[in-house]
């Protein structure tokens, strides 16, 4: 509780309930609590778990313990980021810039928007400079400042607006709540610098045209671009993975699979080959619990930061399938607790064993060897289970072996006479020779 006085300085009782005075909505009485950038999805995320409830006119109560399920979830909304963190970018300030303004350098690095959508971001809290929220668009530069972004679907007055492509999806089961789709090696999430068209959202948007009906109202606090600034996405794959992600068609289903992810309620697995074996000898299985962050150099990516109190509690589980007679490739299942930006890479390259194909994380001598037929990261999110967002059943997905992870494992892995009965269910629709 030391931790919500001290981000809060709410009023804590012997009953273990925090009051919060002094506010017409119970969103903008809970948004204190919450130091990222998406507040609001917070809120939601805490109404939607049962953990506040309203007393009187202008009084919100937030129960810490539901009597415990309510005091985890506000720690899991103050101690995690989503598992959807949002397509974000990070860079140094160069010296040659100083003086400039901060929503013109945004302009110039990352072109295709204009200033109003980035001057947008900034208002929002979707822009840090040096880690803090610019109090203006328009402050001076001094060089040097690491400047880090967070993209955003905005109204169309105010910048970026969502415009429906006929992108061809692979749907594995869709309702008139929830859509699963089998993502192919390649497919953006959502628009950021590079790829602001033909993503998965753009697609969406086009199958299921309510997406576009989800408009900012104030009115309506469980308006869908409250909660989030990207239609129907609850959680999502890195460019080059493939597999398997569930989507949101209203916002209630979207508040509740939200909800399922920051209580660590779905199950994800997911299949890897790997240069080298990330397991003990003599082992078929190993447990990671390594904090992530940013890496305190390459401020591209992530690392595991062991005992740095900066890093993000991250677990996988990982499991060996099958190696290389020589051990130097291998495919291991992970299934993850947590949702980390690149949490698999990293901890796969923190047990010596990197992802084949990733170019980010990965031994490059090695991805050399394979660039002709490796083209990826070879990580695939083969099974996916939550509860129905409306009907509280059980779902359980699972998507068959890409064929170029397919092929490697055939050519270096598992012989065609011999195929054991694992690999044969991960193929489920091909022959079974």
């Amino acid at each position: 509780m030391s931790l919500l006085r001290e981000r809060a300085g709410f009023c804590v009782n012997e009953t273990r309930t925090i009051y919060l005075w002094g506010s017409d909505s119970v969103l903008s009485a809970v948004r204190p609590l919450v130091r990222w950038p998406n507040l609001r999805m917070y809120s939601m995320l805490l109404i939607a778990k049962g953990a506040v409830a309203v007393r009187g006119h202008r009084r919100a109560r937030l129960f810490c313990g539901n009597i415990e399920c309510a005091q985890n979830t506000v720690e899991e909304a103050l101690d995690t980021e989503r598992e959807d963190e949002g397509e974000e970018h990070l860079f140094i300030v160069d010296s040659t810039s100083a003086g400039e303004r901060l929503d013109k350098l945004l302009v110039q690095t990352f072109p295709g928007q204009s200033r109003a959508y980035y001057q947008e971001l900034v208002r929002r809290g979707f822009v840090h400079v040096d880690g803090e929220k610019p109090s203006k668009c328009g402050i001076k530069l001094r060089g040097r400042e690491e400047i880090e972004v967070r993209f955003a679907l905005l109204s169309p007055s105010r910048g970026m607006q969502l415009i429906p492509e006929d992108i061809p999806l692979d749907i594995v089961y869709e309702d008139e709540h929830i859509a699963v789709v089998n993502k192919p090696a390649g497919l953006v999430v959502h628009p950021a610098p590079g790829n602001w068209t033909g993503t998965l959202v753009q697609a969406l948007a086009y199958r299921y045209r309510e997406l576009l009906d989800f408009e900012e109202n104030e009115g309506n606090e469980y308006s869908e671009r409250n909660l989030d600034q990207r239609p129907g996405i609850v959680h999502r794959l890195d460019k080059g993975t493939s597999g398997l992600l569930v989507t949101a068609r209203t916002p209630e289903a979207k508040r509740s699979l939200v909800a399922q992810f920051a209580s660590r309620e779905v199950k994800k697995s997911y299949l890897a080959i790997c240069v080298g074996n990330p397991v003990d000898r003599g082992c078929i299985q190993r447990s990671v619990d390594i904090p992530i962050g940013r890496h305190p150099r390459h401020r591209e990516k992530m690392t595991a930061l062991y005992n740095n109190s900066r890093g993000r509690p991250a677990q996988s589980e990982i499991e060996l399938l099958a190696q290389e007679g020589n051990g130097n490739i291998s495919l291991v299942r992970v299934s993850i607790l947590t949702g980390r930006t690149h949490q698999i890479r990293v901890h796969l390259q923190y047990c010596q064993a990197p992802v084949l194909g990733d170019d980010l994380y990965g031994v490059t001598d090695v991805n050399r060897r394979f660039r002709s037929s490796v083209l990826r990261p070879l990580l695939h999110s083969y099974e996916l289970q939550f509860k129905h967002p409306v009907t509280d059943q059980s779902c359980r997905f699972l998507s068959p072996i890409p064929s170029d992870m397919r092929r490697i494992i055939e050519h270096r892995l598992v012989t065609r006479e011999d195929r054991p009965l694992w690999f044969k269910n991960l193929c489920f629709h091909d022959e079974q020779a």
